[in-house]
């Protein structure tokens, strides 16, 4: 049976029509209702993905586990809310993505395995890789491709800035090296030292990154000439402290003049025998914490017993020689014996380090005039202060003697071997810097060698 309204009474007609009217509010109030339900679960689906990819609740710095399948995900839900909201979300899905290139291409111009910015982590004083120029810097600059800003893509631009700088700073000083003294001019003497400190300045600050090496050879080179010419005018210095200090106080220049004529200061070397040995770690990091450099002798076997060893103390920037295979007596031996005892040596080193040793200690100081016919090109070390420490085998006896026997100059003769020499050093280091000596090389103070012909 079909139903016709035309059949029905108005009233009739009107009840159904308000059925109807009824039945479809509550259909459409149904389909809006799911409609809103699936909208509010995209806006929280997108929402927790684009949280997956900030650290902070502002999205600013990101997450340190951010990846491209992550921005891939939030980027998917992101486009599944429509509207105003869509559009804000999918704005914060494009300026994480942005960042993370942003970051990684920053990373690459650093000596780094890990993004510089981990985070809210920042590295700090990385050195530039040796590629890097300020032509590639300032490219990637420009092509920033942040659309908006906040405190992390201010950090971002605060480096590529800072990387100029360095640039600059470092061509800077290579022009001034130019121009820097190579003769004294008394008039100008105490200006000329300001330029050179001021140009060493710079050159330290930026010493880490490789872009600066060939300017600090160009530096140093200027320093040796210039310091040439400052040892013909001693009498100047001896009248006057205060240039004095001034050069010395100077990396570059002091480093030509030390254990010159013109140098007053105490000297120090700090000389270790017979090594390596476990016990020489024990040492290399007391000479790290107290930032002095030492002399190590070794021995060929003791280098093939601890390799390691060997290298790292090459590695923390020690100086090293040769001190004979097997510590024999060179007086009693024949001069084959002596040129095989220190060959083997030479090659053991060499083989564990890298470094071929140019200087020598033998055995004893014994057996002189043998290795200076057999090896004229290397420099021997002997010493003035014997610190007795293989005898007393105790710090507080080792440094009194030291104490007792320390001159202005002096190369002391210690054993890496000896477990009190490392609780004497800790001991003694300070004790001579607070005397005032400076710790050099024995070869910048070869006159403090009693044991040299």
């Amino acid at each position: 049976m079909r139903l016709n309204l035309k059949d029905m009474d108005t009233k009739s007609q009107t009840t159904l029509i308000s059925i109807g009217t009824v039945i479809f509010a509550v259909l459409m109030t149904a389909l809006f209702a799911r409609h809103h339900q699936q909208q509010v679960q995209s806006i929280d689906l997108a929402t927790s993905a684009i949280q997956d990819l900030y650290l902070d609740e502002g999205n600013t710095y990101l997450n340190p586990k951010i990846s491209p399948e992550l921005i891939k995900n939030a980027e998917v839900t992101a486009k599944e809310v429509g509207g105003v909201q869509g559009n804000r979300l999918q704005h914060l899905v494009k300026l994480a993505e942005e960042k993370q290139v942003a970051i990684a291409n920053l990373s690459e111009l650093y000596q780094s395995d890990e993004p510089i910015i981990i985070g809210e982590q920042i590295k700090e004083g990385l050195p530039l890789n040796e590629a890097v120029t300020p032509q590639l810097v300032a490219e990637q600059k420009e092509q920033l491709p942040f659309s908006d800003e906040d405190a992390l893509t201010e950090t971002i631009y605060s480096h590529y800035d800072q990387i100029l700088t360095t640039f600059n700073e470092i061509e800077t000083a290579s022009d001034q090296i130019q121009h820097l003294s190579e003769e004294v001019d008394l008039d100008s003497l105490d200006q000329e030292i300001q330029t050179f400190s001021k140009v060493e300045e710079v050159l330290l600050k930026n010493q880490k990154h490789p872009q600066t090496r060939a300017v600090i050879d160009k530096y140093m080179e200027k320093c040796r000439i210039y310091a040439e010419d400052l040892i013909k005018h001693s009498e100047l210095l001896e009248s006057n402290q205060a240039i004095s200090d001034a050069i010395f106080n100077s990396r570059g220049l002091s480093a030509p003049l030390t254990g010159s004529p013109i140098d007053e200061r105490p000297l120090v070397a700090l000389t270790f025998d017979d090594g390596p040995t476990e016990n020489t770690l024990e040492i290399l990091e007391v000479l790290d914490e107290h930032d002095v450099t030492a002399t190590f002798f070794f021995l060929g076997r003791s280098v093939e017993a601890n390799p390691d060893i060997a290298r790292a103390v090459v590695e923390a920037g020690h100086q090293i020689g040769n001190h004979s295979y097997s510590h024999a007596n060179f007086d009693l031996l024949n001069m084959g014996d002596v040129e095989h005892e220190t060959e083997i040596t030479q090659e053991i080193i060499a083989d564990a380090t890298g470094v071929t040793p140019n200087i020598y200690r033998s055995p004893y100081g014994n057996g002189r005039q043998k290795m200076l016919k057999l090896y004229p090109d290397m420099e021997p070390i002997y010493w003035n202060v014997d610190s007795e420490d293989w005898l007393s085998k105790d710090e507080q006896i080792t440094n009194e003697h030291i104490a007792n026997h320390l001159q202005h100059r002096s190369i002391i003769l210690m054993h890496d071997t000896q477990l009190s020499t490392t609780e004497a050093i800790k001991a003694l280091i300070p004790h001579l810097k607070e005397q005032g000596y400076v710790f050099v090389s024995p070869t910048q103070i070869p006159e403090a060698d009693s044991y040299r012909l």
